[in-house]
């Protein structure tokens, strides 16, 4: 247990997003632990010293009212092998987005289409499916904590092929009710949502720097080398552009900060550059490319910051 608390106590943490090495995330279907034990020891062999689990929200609540017992177990199983290799996991609920594909289960679109965000019946359901995952794995010692889903502010985007649309005080809303789902189920865990770089980069994006620095356990966000902060390389001005979006409180921990940075789960580094006078770089894809160069050091970047320290703070209903 002590060492449990000295790894989570770490100021910098370094981990991967599991990705299994056979059948990719529909291998939760078909679910082999033997599987998971082999590539775990190859993630800890690594150096690393913690994963982020992505079960398929469909696998585990197939229906609105049916969460899948076996479904949660096998989540439960990924953390129990993680911590034979002496790997932390942190696990991701509402698994609807990866890599561009979306999962989300049948009773939320077509015949069934109801807004993931904003329907009173959905999202009773997707508070229930984080308790149920709480209850799973609050118990284990190397469990860190939830994330609410990957990106899933991208299914607000305008720009989304059907998009879920709702306004930025809903999405605050479902945010707060969410964590604190997660937080009253689980209180000693380390639970926040995760956006992609539109929340940071786009003005019609419903989520927010305001979200990303105000809830949450921990502030993360994932930048794509083909999203904003890919494009920001073209760029040289640090404090204009898509950062005139930013809270001033945001700005200032970004810039002087109140402390060091806190890395969540499957994040990476990322540091400022200096000016490059006529390098061409990449165009963004929803628009004039922003503003802000950074280095990427490996495949995704992030800057984390945190308005101010203390412990996360929820929207009171």
């Amino acid at each position: 247990m002590q060492d449990n608390d000295a790894r989570k106590a770490r100021p910098l943490r370094l981990g991967a997003n599991y990705t299994p090495s056979r059948g990719w995330f529909h291998s939760w279907q078909d679910f082999d632990a033997d599987e998971v034990r082999r590539d775990l020891e190859s993630i800890a062999k690594l150096g690393l010293d913690h994963i982020r689990v992505f079960p398929l929200w469909p696998e585990l609540q197939p229906s609105r009212s049916l969460i899948r017992r076996k479904t949660v177990e096998d989540v439960g199983t990924v953390v129990d092998v993680a911590a034979e290799f002496g790997l932390d996991a942190s696990v991701d609920v509402l698994q609807g987005h990866l890599s561009s594909f979306d999962f989300l289960p049948a009773w939320l679109h077509s015949w069934h289409r109801r807004n993931m965000f904003t329907d009173p019946d959905v999202v009773a359901a997707e508070a229930e499916l984080l308790r149920a995952l709480a209850a799973e794995l609050s118990g284990r010692s190397n469990a860190l904590g939830l994330t609410i889903g990957n990106e899933t502010n991208q299914f607000a985007a305008p720009w989304h092929p059907d998009p879920h649309r709702l306004s930025s005080e809903e999405a605050g809303s479902w945010l707060g009710t969410l964590l604190g789902a997660a937080k009253e189920a689980w209180p000693a865990g380390t639970h926040q949502h995760s956006f992609d770089d539109s929340a940071l980069f786009k003005e019609d994006m419903p989520f927010t720097p305001r979200h990303a620095a105000t809830l949450g356990d921990l502030s993360t966000v994932h930048s794509w080398v083909f999203g904003g902060a890919g494009a920001a390389l073209r760029r040289t001005a640090p404090r204009a552009g898509p950062f005139r979006r930013l809270p001033g409180a945001v700005r200032h921990g970004l810039r002087r900060g109140s402390g060091p940075p806190r890395l969540g789960p499957g994040s990476r580094r990322t540091r400022p550059v200096g000016r490059r006078r006529g390098r061409r770089g990449l165009r963004h894809r929803h628009g004039a490319p922003p503003r802000r160069q950074s280095e990427p050091l490996g495949h995704h970047l992030v800057v984390l910051a945190r308005c101010q320290p203390g412990p996360c703070r929820f929207p009171r209903a």
